[in-house]
């Protein structure tokens, strides 16, 4: 038996190459490494020393010794995908399935079942690597703790030990092979197998062992085999099943560097001002410039590594570190549901998923068409009229209220195709709308429409790849960096699913295939292949398994992610995972803590890395490693990561009005709405009405309460209506006649009310609906409503002449001879001027008193059209339609047991208004922010003025 425990000092890949250099023929060798990325550094190290062509050596990773025992001894089958076995339960072992699962055989359909599917296969195979028979499963129950030993637990795991020797069986028959099969079938014919033509057969750097791997690993160590082990925490008990090995020196300590940031932002810039600076200024906490990150130096040698366990930070360290890095390699697994590639067949599957008989969900819609890879389609050979006819789509459905669409809508939109027609015209595209329509319809027919009607799973993977075909051959998306890689890989699993043995099923619907998409693609990864080998090597942690640099910088060592936080994804408790042999988190942990020790302890420099918040923790390991340091009586090196950020601000600066200006704001019209904007900030009028600028409208995936508005006010608009011009009188029958106008109005605005969401906020509404008609009852007897929508226009006297007012009024009531202009608020507060406090020469509180010229705007207005009204004889108000109760502000409302004089009052209104008006107008008056930030928190235009900090 030959051990050996190399020397922490020494180079794991570099001691393998010296015994195959002193053998008498290299290619009459063999070395199995944990993994595949030794190879490359070992081929590296060879070549250097040969320095010429050489007869290569058999070097490959334990799968792959495998693979070659396996055929050595004639152990033969199909390779089996994870849907194949899924595929195997099933179409076969279904009863046996849902005795363990708790579910009817009748009911368990493929979305569902492939989840359990997984987790069985998982644990099954998992089983099969530690040798672990039925047999030893069926006599488990006798060693469960009582509170586990029930009657239904035994069952369950009598049935689950069943179906784990049938489902082996299955595949016998079937000639299917898995990994865990075939470590298994090696391990119980190692004694047959011939491995005479090897010099040395070599296993290095191996640690995490599983059943099968002992047994493979005892009897070839007894026939010879060498085992070359790094020393690390565990080494001795993880091999103590070859009757012990040598003793193994103390690892060595490199120079340590610890450096905690806020996020992962924080850990990038500080990586890379390391770089810039050179290893000698490592140490350095000076801040961190956002706006001019570090250039780096010239490109780290070979021996240097970036260790990445959480991949996710891969992309900010490439746009940010490795950009200016020179040579480098990537070798770490990508998960292919974070790619973009990933994210549109996603945006894909939610957008069929929400589809009903009303027509596709437009937020789901517009999320679908404004991926990079399908607003960015080409139309005569240019991206550009995609992204500007999809604004334009966007800016339509935004304006609805319906949330649902077809794709024949949106194509027919006449006002839509001729919108972005005259857009593209702009642009200088000379595209009409049959142009547009044409474009539209063609990726609606290609991308979409197809997925609405799906047969079986190959017919899904064939209209997925027909799908990825298109937009690789129509859109940019060949640009985009790793969208080859990326796609290559996706077409690998479509293709896997395709000619899967579960090809031939089919779902009920369409969202139930990609439902089923995304749960078997969850695990899949990108291999970043890492070659040819050069420069500065980023590495994810286990792929840095036998290898030795000298300077490490590791990223993300924080307590969730190293070790991995992870639980099982199992069917299996924890106590039985335990009992059984079965990996564990504490599994997990042990192989982590001496992977992590060997690549740290044999470094010469360690940078680490982690985040410091009130959610993450950094890892054990490091801890582990800062308490060895101060235990010695050594402080650590820890720096604290600290971005330059500049947070002060300026006070919003005044704007001054050009003598164009001045003049268009004369020109126009004032609504109520603009002068109680620039009421509240003479800024924010200036930016919507002066600039005529807006927030851009969004769609929501919910009913919004300016939808709500909309249907409430457009259903009183209709029901008092029809009751113009006589005495008011609510009738039983009026309940039922309001309920059925605002059905009719749901119908018209909102498709897919009777489900769902919007089907509770139609029946609210229904009963706000009530409630008013209540309120009309029993509070406003025998009112004669005179008008319902009226537009209201005036135009008004000031110092710079005459100026035209507009607006429009929901309601003209005649309220016992006052004529009452009624305007509805289905919030819960209103903004009415406070008659007892308003002080016409104190201009500084008209915001906190006058509050909004709204209500006696309306009266203003109302007078300038109907001469033989009187302003004693008006009154106007609020009615709340939001409030709990049901209730009106009222202009001229009793204050403490007093009544206004109506004409008095109006004039000083009527005043404010004018002066309102003619500040506006007043050419050497700027524009104002308001003294009081109160205005502010609400505001679209606070990133503009730069008050974008008040909430």
């Amino acid at each position: 038996m030959k051990i050996t425990i190399i020397r922490p000092e020494e180079n794991l890949v570099e001691k393998a190459g010296e015994i195959l250099l002193s053998a008498g023929s290299l290619a009459d060798n063999i070395i199995v490494f944990p993994g595949k990325r030794p190879a490359h550094f070992l081929r590296r190290y060879l070549a250097g020393k040969r320095g010429a062509a050489m007869p290569a050596p058999v070097i490959t990773s334990m799968d792959g010794f495998i693979d070659l025992a396996a055929e050595e001894l004639g152990i033969k089958g199909k390779e089996a995908s994870p849907l194949d076995l899924a595929e195997v339960l099933y179409g076969r072992l279904k009863n046996e399935l849902c005795s363990i699962i708790a579910r009817n055989p009748e009911e368990l359909t493929l979305d569902y079942f492939l989840p359990w599917a997984l987790k069985l296969t998982g644990d099954f195979e998992e089983l099969k690597i530690e040798l672990k028979t039925q047999k030893d499963l069926s006599g488990y129950d006798s060693i469960l703790p009582k509170d586990l030993r029930s009657e239904s637990y035994i069952k369950k795991f009598e049935s689950f030990s069943r179906l784990y020797g049938d489902f082996y069986k299955e595949l016998e028959k079937e000639k299917l092979l898995t990994r865990s099969g075939k470590y298994a079938r090696v391990a119980a014919g190692i004694e047959q197998l011939d491995l005479k033509r090897f010099e040395n057969i070599i296993f290095a750097g191996l640690f995490g062992l599983s059943n099968a791997e002992k047994v493979i690993l005892k009897h070839l160590s007894a026939k010879g085999a060498r085992i070359i082990l790094e020393p690390g925490p565990g080494i001795e008990e993880q091999f103590a099943f070859l009757g012990g090995i040598p003793a193994a020196r103390p690892p060595g300590r490199p120079a340590l560097h610890f450096y905690k940031a806020s996020d992962t932002h924080g850990e990038i810039f500080k990586l890379a001002e390391i770089f810039a600076a050179g290893p000698s200024a490592s140490s350095s906490s000076a801040p961190l410039s956002l706006s001019n990150p570090p250039v780096l130096q010239s490109s780290s040698p070979l021996h240097d590594v970036i260790v990445l366990p959480e991949a996710q930070t891969l992309f900010p360290l490439i746009e940010n570190v490795l950009a200016a890095a020179g040579d480098f390699n990537i070798s770490m697994g990508y998960p292919l549901a974070a790619t973009p590639v990933y994210a549109l067949l996603d945006a894909l599957g939610d957008l069929l998923d929400k589809k009903n008989e009303a027509g596709y969900f437009a937020p789901n819609y517009l999320k679908f068409v404004f991926h990079p890879y399908i607003k960015n389609i080409y139309l005569r050979g240019s991206a550009e009229p995609s992204r500007v006819i999809f604004q334009t789509v966007e800016e339509h459905l935004s304006s609805r209220m319906n949330k649902y669409i077809t794709l024949k809508e949106i194509e027919e939109d006449v006002l839509l195709l001729k919108e972005a027609a005259a857009k593209l015209k702009d642009y200088g595209e000379k595209l009409g709308p049959a142009d547009i329509k044409a474009h539209l319809a063609a990726i609606h027919g290609t991308l979409i429409s197809p997925f609405e009607d799906i047969k079986k799973i190959a017919g899904f993977s064939s209209k997925l790849l027909d799908f990825i075909s298109y937009i690789s051959e129509n859109s940019t998306a060949q640009l985009h960096p790793h969208w080859a890689p990326f796609v290559e890989k996706t077409i690998e699993h479509i293709i896997e699913l395709k000619n899967s043995r579960l090809s031939g099923e089919s779902f009920a619907s369409p969202d139930g295939y990609f439902k089923f998409f995304k749960t078997f693609i969850q695990g899949a990864n990108y291999p970043f292949p890492g070659t040819p080998l050069k420069g500065l090597q980023v590495l994810g942690f286990l792929e840095t398994r036998g290898l030795k640099f000298n300077r490490v910088y590791f990223m993300d060592a924080n307590s969730d992610i190293l070790p991995s936080a992870r639980k099982e994804d199992t069917i299996l408790s924890y106590f039985v995972r335990e009992s059984l042999g079965l990996s564990t988190y504490k599994t997990r942990e042990r192989i982590s803590r001496y992977y992590f020790s060997t690549l740290v302890s044999g470094a010469k420099e360690a940078h680490i890395f982690y985040k410091d918040s009130a959610d993450k923790e950094r890892s054990p390991f490091v801890e582990k490693l800062i308490w060895d340091l101060e235990r010695e009586r050594n402080k650590p090196e820890e720096s604290e990561v600290h971005l330059r950020i500049d947070f002060s601000q300026t006070e919003p600066k005044a704007v001054s009005k050009s003598p164009e200006l001045a003049a268009a704001l004369k020109a126009g019209e004032f609504s109520p709405s603009a002068i109680d904007t620039y009421l509240n900030c003479g800024l924010q009028y200036y930016y919507h009405y002066a600039l005529r600028l807006s927030e851009k409208s969004e769609i929501s995936d919910d009913v919004e309460q300016r939808d709500i508005g909309t249907i409430v006010h457009e259903v009183l608009e209709n029901f008092f209506k029809a009751r113009t011009g006589k005495p008011l009188k609510i009738l039983d029958g009026d309940y039922a006649r309001i309920i059925e106008q605002a059905g009719r109005v749901f119908d018209e605005r909102l498709k897919g009310h009777n489900a769902g969401f919007e089907y509770l906020i139609k029946r609210q509404t229904e009963r706000r609906l009530r409630d008013i008609l209540d309120y009309h009852r029993d509070s406003l007897p025998g009112i004669t409503i005179l008008d319902c929508e009226p537009k209201l226009t005036a135009e008004l006297t000031t110092k710079y002449g005459p100026v035209k007012l507009k607006g429009r009024a929901d309601r003209v009531d005649d309220r016992g001879g006052i004529i009452h202009i009624l305007d509805y608020k289905t919030g819960v507060t209103a903004s009415v001027p406070n008659w007892q406090k308003f002080d016409l020469g104190a201009r500084e509180d008209w915001p906190a008193t006058l509050k909004s010229t709204q209500l006696p705007f309306y009266i203003l207005a109302y007078l300038a059209g109907n001469k033989c009204a009187e302003a004693r004889n008006m009154d106007a108000s609020l009615m709340l339609l939001g409030a709990e109760n049901i209730t009106e502000e009222t202009l001229y409302k009793e204050r403490y047991k007093k009544t206004p004089d109506r004409t008095a009052v109006f004039g000083t209104y009527k005043a404010a208004i004018t002066a309102l008006i003619e500040e506006i107008l007043d050419p050497a008056l700027p524009f104002n922010p308001p003294p009081d930030e109160k205005p502010c928190a609400f505001c679209s235009f606070k990133n503009l003025c730069g008050r974008q900090w008040v909430d």
